[in-house]
């Protein structure tokens, strides 16, 4: 979810790369997970943990 508002994993390569030169910039997090929508497929032990981590946003 942080990902998808953050674009962290592609920061991530370009930093592991040694490619420092935007940082965080345009990548700031400008958006809000609270009032969103959540889809789980299955409600097994995976599903029940990342709905315990989720409601934490």
């Amino acid at each position: 979810m942080l990902d998808s508002e953050i674009k962290l994993s592609k920061s991530n390569l370009k930093f592991k790369s040694g490619d420092w030169s935007d940082s965080f910039s345009g990548h700031i997090f400008r958006g809000e997970l609270l009032g969103r929508h959540l889809g789980v497929i299955g409600f097994g032990r995976i599903g029940k943990e990342i709905i315990k981590r989720a409601t934490a946003f």
